[in-house]
């Protein structure tokens, strides 16, 4: 066995089987065979859980083989005792730890990258060229430079005065930089490109062909309109004489241009072509019914001769034309865009890394693989490629050499893969590679199936089981209905593909034997209305039903890190942050409404990068514009004022608006006037030492801090100092970075169901399932076709042209489909990403009412077909939108459905004992950060009220009695969260603080103290005071604070007290105190 082709649906257990096959051949040899293993996967995430996984388990081996669950596979494979394997895996594990640069298991970029390296010059490049992974961002900087540069001869002038112009023409903003940016975007497409510059003038001609065939055709109908006039007035007619008057056949075809004309065929014209009297009204005069029928005489014939003309072959070639014609400009323009670029990555010694592969292609082919394996360092003699479905065209042929290579000589490989979560075809993932042609390159593959799903509980399996046969079933069905009109012959596509993948004949998956996994639940909910760009009246209808659930969970058990929310797009998750965020502060007690999403976390968001770029716009835009700095004034007192800040600064609004004030703050001018000279990088410093930004008031904006301070240093690093340069990125492209701050395990994730692709979840939410099947209006698409009837080289050229249904009449209609068939396949694939992620629960929301869920253009309209045949409808909602059905897969499920903590329901609702449960804390929030070194790099007397607040308040909870106060200054001293200096005064103002009444009680040795000391309830919530004392019966809960006395406090103080009562505990006294002005107030 050479090849095994390993298919791993959702959950089967992928990457266990992945490092069993590892093991055995890093086990069967030298302590280093590992060496001779290549592993190559899609994102460094998944190589690392590769990579840790291997190493958890050589640990097992090497410890306690019988405690690995790969030891019985192990002992079939080979021919070992127990003490045997133990002794290869200890000796592997040593090997690899030592040779670690050895553990090839890396993404396909990386080991290519490596080659590329290898072959440098061979290649044609520099041999200290920077792989640049943003390919984006170095296409701006180059289309920028050169439109900066460019000569008024320059003949891609006239091409962007033809693209302008278009953009006006069809209602854009007139940015043609923007079209620009998305032409480029096809550079990075698997195509042969073909170079226009060199060929311009053949392209001229080609359009002159174009051009002159559309003429000919709007010439012949304008000569058929004047004959139908002419006999019309032949007869002192004028066709609304006719039932229907203008909109008759004969009037529409009077009064429509010829594209008007061959874009919608006129039903009524070709009914006059048949039997002309049924568009004579009944209710006419007997001599006008005359007229007409003598006029019909003449007119019939002509009728049907137009209808010949304009039949068939003639309309689709107008169509094609008509659509080259559109998209001429782009083809141009894309070698000009490929020109601009290849410059510019040359003059940077810039390699774009999406250029990997097709600079390898030949190469690698022309190549012998020892030659390779020679020049980089490795000889591989066994191939894993992981997530297959993904692999593009490129990859694949640059992979097959090493395939090739060592099956030749009759080593074992691996393929592992699943066509059903291919989601990757827009970065030219190409799904067919696994589904068939890798099987037929190596005919003498094995092929395995891996059938049990691990991940989810029964029910979630069958419902999957049962869903996608039927949506496969009813989408073939509803594309072959859709697509019928094109086509009289067969279908360019193989239609069955759909059905094989997850129809009746597929694979279903199986519950593992004990399994013993229950308690499933999976519910629909399809919503009356339409949610068109996430409208805000139906938005707030769907979120109503989402709050409602989540806190129906909370009371199930749930926490909020068992839950996933996934969308289609970012926007939809943007969407549901603001809404998520008041359910928090709404429910204070609950903790369900805690989220994190890493995919929208924008810098340009954060008030404090805000700042920061409004006060370098000052010193590049406003000392000379009066206007320009009023602006930026406005603006940063905004975003002062968003972040709940004080500015180091006064700005009279009044003045300002009024023009009265010219100028501007002290602080400020000099600020803007003496930081440019710093350099950027100093600016950036400067402004948030002047403005006090790295304050503990600022400290839920680290992250944002942090990452405004990695774009600027890596900015300098490229472009140098230039300020106004900065700025101009930051417009363009800057602002669109988002960050990646540490996840949190104890939190809901909002994620892209791209995204969340190999993750698993207890519960999941899928809030969008409209799914539009076609292209939008909205959208850009852009497929590349072929015409026969213009070549190059021998070989039809190939032409880029927008997505839209009027290729659906022209030459190109067979492109056409297929591309609609492969998006179908492409939505079907996605859903089933998304509903196969939850291990218990599963919640999927759809609007469109009646309209959307009888129309096959969307997936919700063939899960509602399913649902209403399939499922129980549990209940129908009326709500001041519409009605809610809500189906659901088992009609007592949701009764049944237990989270990890679920309370007991013959019991109130008891409170853990505070003595059972440690003190662990939470992963600190975003928004609370404790960050020492904004406290610290200020010395007493220069930080705030609050500022000393925080410190204080950073000691006490060090201290359980008035004797610990110098050990708990000594730790804050050691960690770097207080000055050595500072240690007297710290002493003196905290023993002063300890006299204060009713201060000095609560650090008294004869009662029971518990700091920071989580109450854990049953349902998983979970409250955390600063201080609670116990003395016997009694409580007092004592919660520390800064700042201005706020409602909130006095109502997270009445929580506490409520739930220290309902532990039994009477009487409990609740305080707070606020530790800047060290004063005391009694709540409860």
């Amino acid at each position: 066995m050479s090849l095994l082709i390993l298919t791993a649906s959702a959950g089967s257990g992928k990457t266990f089987r992945l490092t069993r096959e590892y093991l055995k051949l890093a086990l069967s040899g030298h302590p280093r065979y590992f060496s001779r293993i290549l592993g190559m996967t899609f994102t460094n995430k998944a190589a690392w859980e590769m990579k840790e996984s291997i190493l958890k388990e050589l640990h097992l081996l090497s410890n306690n083989p019988t405690h690995s669950k790969h030891y019985p596979a192990i002992l079939d494979s080979f021919n070992y005792s127990e003490e045997e394997i133990r002794e290869r895996a200890k000796k592997v594990q040593e090997a690899l730890l030592q040779n670690y640069h050895d553990f090839s298991l890396s993404t396909i970029d990386s080991f290519f990258q490596r080659v590329v390296r290898a072959f440098f010059r061979e290649l044609g490049l520099a041999s200290n060229f920077d792989v640049e992974l943003d390919a984006k961002q170095v296409t701006n900087d180059a289309i920028s430079a050169y439109l900066r540069d460019m000569e008024e001869e320059d003949p891609l002038i006239r091409h962007i005065q033809q693209i302008l112009e278009e953009r006006v023409r069809e209602g854009k903003s007139p940015n043609f930089k923007q079209e620009l940016l998305y032409l480029s975007d096809q550079l990075s497409k698997e195509i042969s490109l073909p170079d226009t510059i060199a060929n311009e003038a053949k392209l001229r001609e080609i359009r002159g062909q174009l051009y002159k065939e559309l003429q000919t055709l709007g010439e012949r109908h304008e000569k058929y309109q004047q004959a139908v006039r002419a006999a019309l007035e032949k007869y002192n007619l004028t066709g609304e004489e006719y039932s229907y008057k203008r909109s008759s056949g004969v009037c529409s075809f009077l009064n429509k241009s010829i594209d008007e004309f061959l874009h919608k065929p006129l039903k009524r014209l070709e009914a006059m072509a048949e039997e002309p009297s049924s568009q004579v009204p009944k209710s006419a005069p007997e001599a006008l019914k005359a007229q007409l029928e003598a006029c019909n005489q003449e007119i019939q014939p002509l009728i049907q001769e137009i209808l010949q003309a304009f039949s068939g072959e003639t309309t689709e070639r107008y169509h094609t034309n008509t659509v080259l014609l559109k998209n001429y400009t782009s083809f141009v323009v894309l070698s000009y865009l490929n020109k601009i670029i290849n410059q510019y990555t040359a003059s940077e010694n810039i390699f774009l890394l999406h250029k990997t592969y097709r600079l390898l292609r030949n190469f690698m082919t022309e190549s012998d693989s020892p030659l390779i394996y020679e020049r980089i360092g490795s000889r591989y003699q066994h191939l894993f490629i992981d997530e297959f479905q993904d692999t593009s065209r490129y990859q694949y042929e640059n992979i097959q050499p090493l395939l090739n290579e060592s099956m030749s000589t009759g080593n074992f490989n691996l393929i592992v893969g699943d066509v059903k979560q291919s989601i990757y075809r827009f970065r030219n993932g190409d799904w067919k590679l696994l589904g068939s042609e890798v099987r037929k390159h190596f005919p003498d593959h094995i092929q395995e199936e891996l059938k049990y799903n691990y991940r989810s509980v029964e029910e979630i399996i069958h419902f999957n089981n049962e869903l996608f046969p039927e949506l496969a079933l009813s989408m073939q069905q509803a594309f072959i209905e859709a697509s019928s009109d094109s086509f009289g012959g067969p279908f360019p596509v193989d239609l069955e593909f759909i059905i094989r993948q997850f129809g009746g004949e597929a694979p279903r998956q199986l519950t593992p034997e004990g399994n013993s996994k229950k308690g499933g639940h999976v519910q629909l909910e399809f919503f009356a209305g339409s949610l068109k760009n996430e409208d805000a009246t139906t938005m707030d209808l769907l979120y109503t039903r989402l709050e409602r659930q989540l806190l129906d969970l909370e009371k199930k058990g749930f926490r909020a890190g068992d839950i996933a929310i996934l969308t289609r797009t970012k926007k939809q998750i943007k969407a549901l942050i603001p809404r998520l965020a008041h359910s928090a502060t709404e429910y204070p007690e609950s903790r369900i409404f805690d989220f994190f999403s890493e995919e929208v976390l924008s810098v340009a968001d954060s008030p404090i990068a805000q700042i920061i770029l409004s006060v370098m716009q000052l010193a590049g835009r406003g000392l000379y514009n009066t206007r320009e700095r009023q602006r930026i004034l406005l603006n940063l007192q905004y975003f002062f004022s968003k972040a709940k800040a004080t500015a180091p600064f006064s700005i009279e609004l009044e003045s300002l608006l009024l023009n009265k004030n010219k100028g501007m703050p002290e602080t400020l001018q000099r600020l803007v006037e003496e930081g440019p000279a710093m350099g950027l990088d100093g600016f950036f410093y400067r402004i948030i030492s002047e403005l006090g930004l790295g304050s503990a008031e600022w400290e839920s904006q680290y992250y944002f801090l942090t990452a405004l301070g990695d774009e600027i240093s890596q900015f300098v690093a490229k472009k140098g100092n230039d300020l106004m340069g900065f700025l101009e990125y930051w417009e363009e492209k800057g602002k669109e970075k988002s960050i990646e701050p540490p996840s949190d395990p104890n939190k809901m994730k909002l994620m892209t169901i791209h995204k969340s692709k190999g993750l698993a979840f207890q519960v999941v939410f899928m809030p969008f399932a409209e799914l539009p099947l076609m292209p939008g209006s909205g959208t850009q698409n852009t497929i590349w076709v072929q015409d026969e009837r213009f070549k190059s080289n021998g070989q039809a050229l190939s032409f880029p042209v927008s997505l839209n249904n009027s290729l659906a009449n022209s030459g190109f209609r067979e492109d056409y489909w297929r591309e609609i068939y492969y998006r179908w396949i492409d939505e079907i694939n996605t859903f089933y990403v998304g509903v196969t992620r939850p291990r218990q629960a599963l919640f999927i929301y759809a609007f469109g009412g009646k309209t959307l869920l009888e129309n096959s253009n969307y997936l919700a309209a063939h899960l509602y077909r399913f649902s209403k045949n399939k499922l129980f409808k549990k209940e129908s909602v009326d709500t001041e939108y519409g009605e809610v059905e809500v189906m659901v897969k088992g009609q007592h499920d949701y009764e049944n459905l237990a989270g990890r903590t679920a309370p007991d329901e013959k019991k109130s609702r008891e409170v853990t004992s505070l003595m059972e449960v440690s003190a662990t804390g939470r992963v600190p929030e975003i928004k609370s950060q404790w960050s020492a070194s904004g406290l610290c790099s200020q010395a007493d007397g220069q930080r705030t009220p609050i500022q000393d607040g925080l410190i204080m308040h950073r000691i006490l909870e060090r201290i359980v009695v008035k004797s610990d106060l110098r050990k708990a200054l000594l730790s804050n001293i050691e960690e770097g969260h207080l000055p050595a200096a500072e240690y007297d005064y710290w002493l003196d103002r905290i023993e002063r603080a300890l006299t204060l009444e009713p201060v000095s009680e609560w650090f008294e040795q004869k009662f029971e103290i518990l700091n920071e000391r989580d109450i854990l309830l049953p349902d998983g919530s979970r409250y955390r005071p600063d201080r609670v004392i116990l003395d016997g019966e009694k409580a007092t809960v004592v919660d520390y604070k800064t700042g201005m006395p706020r409602n909130y406090y006095s109502r997270q103080i009445k929580i506490y007290t409520d739930t220290l009562k309902s532990m039994g505990y009477s009487p409990v006294e609740g305080w707070l105190f606020y530790t800047d002005v060290l004063r005391t107030q009694k709540v409860v």
